[in-house]
């Protein structure tokens, strides 16, 4: 008997890979269609070509055709060759294409009888309506007010998505802005940081877990109620087929707290619930419709129990490449990160089926902290490879050619160690070296090392980088790749290896980046694997401007990782243990020492997990005392927790920089003041322009009546500065996809960032008032005022002042999908961020008199009176960032600090020696004295909570 060997004729625009068996149809006017015929039809025996069938069938999976499950519409036998038709309700899947003789044999399920074919599609969303739940999937549209807590069904209609996966996002129309997040639920109860919490235990400040979207898959569902709009169909006797996504939603009552009024009361809450529609990460625009939810349920839900599941696996596979024998079903790339091992999923990647290259990201040092990778290929199938020869992928599924393009062997050690090749002209990785010292970042080209970088090579840290560790790795098999790898600081030596820890001052960076190309070989999946090495350097600058040493010294040590002097200390017991047990030594004291290791490397995990000893960057930094004028730390970690180096001394511009900003504030004070001689020296003399201009001046003021003093005084409040910032490349821990951020962590602290103070002299005022009372007061002040002279004072003064403050603290990654809005959320103070202003408005009164008087005429003594009473208030304005499920924004608070009356009195009796006279020195001596103060709260400190939210993210 001969099989039907099968030849396709495909159009112009079609593609066609002979090799792989695979058909894409340029589709024509709403149509596609694909010329087959056997082409060795005039060699089957007649009876042979009158019992030929075509399997002409949309594949689920893998073909497993069974006898029998050909192609009726196509038919029996007749001619040698059909024009197959690929109806569009299936397009955006896979169909198969065999022919075999009925009877005589049975489907092949193979690329040596048969051919793939999909359609080349623009998918599309036509609409979607709410229906009621039905277990058939056929419920009616719903024109009702629906209930928190119901089940209902949104019908999506869609074209050229047949079995792909599609995302579906909620949002509350009446509130555009405002998403509606998915919740699921165990036994009826929402989760909530591992706990299952009820309904009345949620609030808008508590709310459960969530997640953005839900993701379905579209398939072709039979239904007898039409939608009110055009869509791809077919009709049937007994309905229409459309194709679709039919999921089912819980109407979440928790939706309820993100209505306008913000609370539980459900019969007020109501929601206009619409739903946005997308494919790879783009939404698919539609016109969209609402439904109302208003009232609780209180009858039995279908949903109720599990919520709104996150994924529900759909049971259609449209990438080809599955359907091929030889390839692999997922890429793990694999390391250890603090004894526990991080398995990072690098194929297949959810939003982004058919990527052009894989990469593999970690971060690694360059001596005890180099990097132990594997990288496993799983369910690995190259024996049926559909190439024969050389050409064959049996054995030469990993291809590390290219990286062992790259090393050469290292002759100092007997094993088989590799390092990078010295090379003027290639990057690791193969990159051609046309990058610039301008596409470097400013902060890099801002350090100059001093005579070579003396200072910083003369540190005990910098030995490590002298040294050129190896790259090892052992020869792969089809399925396995372990390799040991370390960041080269010297670039396959084309560079001084301090030049090179430099240029990783932004780690995160393209070109502190180092790659090793691994090609992957397979029928289904060619696409390249690049291992992306970036550098463990962790930088940190602190800077304090007119800041309390004090202060700085708490600010810059609370933000920054802290490594352990114990976990340094059980590592280096346990190397020394684990040489005891290679050597020969009895059983006895193998066990002995195999205890010892398991204690030591609890006590190691214990110290990693405790702050209890700080960082080598800490250990390099001197405390501060006092108030700092000006300080500047530049500092880098590497091989961390090993190695650190003081860049401080080759960052001289920044220093110089500082500097003058402390000379500028202190020359401002001196004009200020009047004690700067370069502004209060006379005018040159001789110049007979600005002569005539002086003489002119003092006639002016002589006319109106002599030259007066404003009642007004002015002072500016300088900034007070406190930064401590580290930034380092890390993979975010939240995540277990193929993405590298980087950690920055910080405290910042501007108390003011600046401040202006405006004082009123009120005493003055008083002789404009004409009220006879008042003038008597004045009289009465002015004679004590002549009498004492000096040893009398009053002041009545209106002091207004205002200040512009803020403060920064926390870690964010900056790795894209990172959950960065949920650690904001957890931060312990409520916020990490706040900024704002504030004025305070205060009317002092200030009366101080002292004299000499005698007391039964034989004791001479003083006395003096100090009183001062004060009335103040003040309004701040503060902008708090805070985090929802969704998003980051800042909340305005408005805060009234109340309206106190302070007031306190000093009098007393000294005897009089003749010493100094002025209060303070009063106060010191032995004599009677007696002080009294106290405070009034008028009007209590309130703060308002707008409840706006003014989104940044």
């Amino acid at each position: 008997m001969n099989s039907p060997k099968i030849k396709i004729y495909p159009e112009s625009k079609d593609q066609y890979n002979e090799t792989n068996k695979y058909v894409l149809l340029e589709p024509k006017e709403g149509k596609a269609y694909l010329r087959a015929e056997v082409e060795n039809w005039d060699k089957l025996a007649v009876d042979e070509q009158n019992n030929l069938v075509w399997i002409w069938s949309v594949c689920k999976h893998k073909p497993d055709f069974q006898e029998g499950s050909y192609n009726t519409t196509v038919g029996i036998g007749k001619v040698k060759g059909h024009s197959m038709n690929f109806i569009s309700l299936y397009w955006g899947g896979i169909a198969w294409l065999e022919p075999y003789i009925l009877g005589k044999g049975k489907p092949g399920n193979s690329t040596k009888n048969g051919v793939f074919v999909k359609v080349k599609t623009k998918p599309k969303v036509f609409g979607y309506e709410w229906r009621e739940y039905d277990i058939n999937n056929d419920g009616k549209k719903i024109t009702r007010d629906v209930k928190y807590g119901e089940t209902i069904q949104l019908h999506i209609y869609t074209d050229g998505l047949y079995g792909e996966d599609i995302e579906i996002q909620l949002f509350d129309n009446n509130y555009k802005a405002e998403d509606l997040p998915m919740h699921e639920k165990v036994d009826g109860k929402w989760k909530k940081d591992g706990e299952k919490v009820e309904l009345d235990k949620i609030s808008k400040e508590k709310l459960p877990n969530s997640f953005p979207k839900i993701t379905r898959e579209v398939g072709v569902y039979l239904s007898k109620n039409k939608p009110a709009f055009n869509t791809t169909k077919s009709e049937l006797k007994d309905g229409v087929n459309y194709q679709k996504c039919i999921t089912n939603i819980y109407v979440d009552p928790v939706w309820s707290f993100y209505a306008n009024d913000e609370n539980n009361k459900f019969d007020q809450n109501s929601i206009q619930l619409k739903a946005s529609v997308f494919f790879s990460g783009k939404e698919l625009e539609c016109d969209k419709n609402s439904i109302n939810i208003v009232k609780l349920h209180t009858g039995v839900s279908l949903l109720e129990p599990t919520g709104n599941q996150v994924i529900l696996v759909g049971d259609v596979e449209t990438n080809y490449a599955n359907f091929l024998p030889c390839g692999y079903s997922e890429i793990h790339g694999k390391y250890k990160k603090d004894e526990e091992e991080v398995d990072i999923q690098v194929f297949p990647l959810k939003d982004n089926p058919n990527p052009t290259q894989l990469i593999f990201p970690v971060v690694a040092g360059v001596d005890k902290m180099r990097k132990e990778l594997t990288i496993e290929l799983k369910d690995v199938n190259s024996k049926d490879c559909l190439y024969e020869g050389k050409l064959r992928h049996t054995g030469k599924v990993i291809d590390i050619s290219k990286i062992e393009e790259l090393l050469k062997i290292d002759s100092t050690t007997k094993k088989r160690k590799w390092r990078l090749a010295e090379s003027k002209e290639l990057f690791s990785g193969g990159e051609a070296q046309t990058k610039k010292a301008e596409n470097k970042s400013t902060l890099t080209q801002a350090i100059t090392l001093v005579s070579g970088g003396k200072k910083v090579k003369g540190q005990s840290g910098f030995k490590i980088l002298e040294d050129s560790y190896p790259f090892e790795y052992q020869p792969p098999t089809d399925e396995l790749l372990k390799l040991k790898i370390g960041y080269d600081y010297s670039w396959g030596n084309t560079m001084s290896p301090l030049i090179g820890l430099v240029n990783t001052i932004w780690p995160n960076s393209s070109w502190a980046a180092q790659k090793y190309p691994v090609n992957l070989n397979t029928c289904a999946f060619r696409t390249p694997l690049n291992i992306i090495v970036y550098p463990d350097t962790k930088w940190t600058l602190q800077i304090a401007y007119n800041y309390d040493g004090e202060k700085f010294n708490d600010l810059r040590e609370e933000y920054h990782e802290t490594w352990k002097l114990k976990e340094l200390e059980a590592d280096e017991r346990i190397k020394q243990l684990n040489a005891q047990q290679e050597g020969n030594i009895p059983k006895d004291k193998k066990k002995k020492n195999k205890r010892k290791i398991q204690q030591a490397s609890q006590e190691r995990n214990r110290a990693r997990k405790s702050n209890s000893v700080r960082s080598q960057a800490t250990n390099l930094i001197k405390k501060a005392h006092g108030t700092l004028d000006a300080e500047f730390n530049l500092i880098c970690e590497f091989d961390r927790p090993y190695a650190a180096l003081d860049f401080s001394s080759e960052f001289g511009k920044a220093k110089e920089f500082l500097q003058k900003i402390v000379n500028l504030k202190e020359l401002i004070e001196k004009i200020v003041k009047g004690n700067n001689s370069e502004t209060t020296r006379n005018s040159p003399s001789g110049n007979a322009t600005i002569s005539n201009r002086k003489a002119k001046l003092e006639e002016l003021i002589k006319k109106r009546g002599g030259e007066s003093k404003s009642n007004w005084s002015f002072e500016l409040t300088p900034p007070k500065v406190g930064l401590s910032v580290s930034w380092c490349a890390e993979a975010p821990s939240d995540l277990k996809t193929p993405v590298m951020g980087t950690l920055i962590e910080g405290a910042i602290n501007l108390d003011p960032l600046f401040g202006i103070e405006a004082k009123y002299d009120l005493y003055q005022l008083l002789y404009k008032i004409k009220h006879p009372v008042v003038l008597a007061v004045v009289a009465i002040l002015d004679v004590l005022d002549e009498a004492l002279g000096d040893n009398f004072d009053i002041n009545l003064d209106l002091i207004i002042s205002s200040e512009i403050f803020g403060s920064l603290k926390g870690s964010i990654n900056t790795a894209s999908g990172s959950d960065f809005t949920t650690r904001l959320m957890k931060d312990d103070d409520g916020s990490p961020c706040k900024f704002g202003g504030k004025v305070s408005v205060a009317i002092k009164g200030y009366l101080q008199a002292n004299g000499s008087m005698k007391v039964f005429v034989f004791w001479k003594s003083k006395a003096y009176i100090e009183a001062s009473v004060e009335v103040k208030t003040g309004v701040a304005l503060e902008f708090v960032t805070k985090a929802d499920t969704h998003s980051i924004y800042v909340e305005p608070e408005v805060k009234f600090e109340g309206l106190l009356l302070e007031a306190n009195i000093s009098l007393g009796f000294v005897a009089d020696d003749g010493g100094a006279g002025d209060i303070k020195a009063l106060k010191e001596k032995d004599g009677i004295h007696y002080t009294a103060d106290g405070k009034i709260v008028v009007l209590d400190a309130y703060t308002w909570k707008t409840g706006w939210k003014l989104p940044i993210i």
